[in-house]
């Protein structure tokens, strides 16, 4: 009687297998760049920002100013603590007003990208601009262009109607589930319709204006 040997052919494991000592990439490293050289340009466009003008200040005075308001300084000089006036008091709110409109702006064009999900889109989409026209070309007519009024006015009435405009169309597509697609039509036919009301409106004013 044979008996049959078989050989068993294993491999021999590994005592440790490799690891990848590589650090997983942040896969927001890209954003974070974006935000940190905006924020850079926001501050050195500021800077330059509150040096342009007349009284010819440069960056030393603007630094010197703040500094002289976070310690609370006074210059005995005049035309030191002129300088200071000019640039703490006219200057920078001027500045800060200018990066907090284009703050606003950044927020709602993201809003509205989002919303309709469409990378081009701008106020003209569902029609806010022709809104706020019609709104300021109506206060000219109703309240007159007159220099104390006007400034007061064209503002109210044009914020009153963009925001008209932006509840009816956020209202319509809040109750019937509107399509992206579809709420941007009708944005385009608000827009129509504000544009020509518009028109309208302007006729008046130079009809009045003739008078």
């Amino acid at each position: 009687m044979s008996s049959v040997q078989t050989e068993s052919h294993s491999s021999p494991l590994p005592h440790s297998l490799p690891t990848d000592t590589r650090k997983p990439r942040d896969r927001y490293t890209g954003q974070k760049l974006a935000i940190g050289l905006g924020i850079a340009a926001v501050v050195i466009t500021a800077l330059v920002g509150i040096q342009i003008g007349t009284s010819g200040a440069t960056l030393v005075n603007v630094l010197q100013t703040f500094w002289a308001k976070i310690t609370g300084t006074v210059p005995t000089d005049r035309t030191t603590l002129l300088m200071h006036n000019v640039i703490w008091e006219l200057r920078l709110p001027r500045v800060l007003l200018a990066i907090l409109g284009g703050a606003a702006l950044a927020v709602a064009g993201t809003l509205f990208q989002g919303l309709l999900r469409n990378p081009l889109v701008s106020p003209y989409t569902l029609g806010i601009a022709p809104a706020a026209a019609f709104g300021a070309s109506l206060a000219i007519v109703v309240f007159g262009a007159t220099a104390g009024s006007a400034a007061v006015s064209l503002v109210i009435g044009a914020l009153l109607f963009s925001l008209i405009n932006t509840a009816l169309v956020l209202s319509l597509a809040s109750s019937r589930n509107l399509h992206a697609t579809t709420l941007i039509l009708v944005g385009i036919a608000l827009s129509q319709l504000f544009g020509a009301l518009t028109a309208v409106s302007t006729g008046a004013i130079l009809l009045i204006s003739a008078v």
